[in-house]
């Protein structure tokens, strides 16, 4: 966590003008910049609020003046995780966090993250994906794979692929082939194979690994993924 304390009471100042304040973080309290801090006024005569962090400095609007408490809490600790290698469909539960990794000559996790690549065919768009060597073991634990975790959530007979509020979802385009991307409502995925070749499809598309180094939709050729 981080904190900080200042008077900002101007002389000469009436109680009760509305002004704008701009504070300079110390560089050395410890603030992180990219997260948002709590502004507290310590005599109570201002809403507590908060605001984020732009060049260094805080920028709040009152008409209280007195000192001004600025903190921070730090952030949790991830959990440790435990995976255990799913060897069939029935093993999946609605609302699981579960790690796809694409199953090659090298394994690949499947990342819950879009990205545009292209060669000199043309561009494709896809989910990225990041080699692992952490198929290998039945179960494995840590804090490393978070980022890389689907929760599969069940609709009707098949699946939803989720990050958050979001969910996979494949489109046919003009211009970029089969898309795979993260929308609102996503595509229901049909989940085949057991053990290192489980497959996705949803309706006449599977996901497919792409040359570019992507994972999209396509019309066959599904890839093989662990779970």
């Amino acid at each position: 966590s981080a904190y900080a304390s200042y008077d900002i009471t101007p002389a000469g100042y009436t109680q009760g003008d509305k002004a704008t304040v701009k504070i300079t973080l110390d560089e050395n309290d410890g603030f992180d910049t990219s997260r948002k801090v709590t502004v507290i006024d310590k005599d109570g005569g201002n809403p507590v609020q908060t605001v984020s962090i732009a060049d260094g400095t805080v920028t709040f609007t009152t008409n209280h003046f007195s000192t001004y408490d600025i903190a921070q809490e730090a952030l949790a600790e991830p959990t440790e995780r435990t995976y255990t290698r799913v060897t069939s469909t029935s093993e999946l539960e609605s609302g699981k966090q579960y790690l796809l990794i694409y199953n090659s000559d090298k394994d690949y996790f499947m990342c819950p993250s879009v990205v545009t690549k292209s060669n000199d065919s043309g561009s494709r768009i896809g989910f990225d994906v990041f080699e692992t060597s952490a198929a290998g073991p039945d179960t494995i634990t840590g804090t490393d794979y978070i980022g890389y975790e689907w929760t599969l959530t069940s609709s009707g007979s098949g699946w939803l692929l989720g990050k958050g509020d979001t969910y996979a979802e494949l489109t046919s385009t003009s211009s970029n082939g089969i898309t795979a991307t993260l929308t609102s409502s996503g595509s229901v995925f049909t989940v085949g194979g057991s053990a290192d070749n489980f497959t996705f499809s949803s309706g006449n598309y599977v996901l497919n690994y792409n040359a570019r180094g992507l994972i999209n939709g396509y019309g066959g050729n599904p890839a093989p993924f662990y779970i």
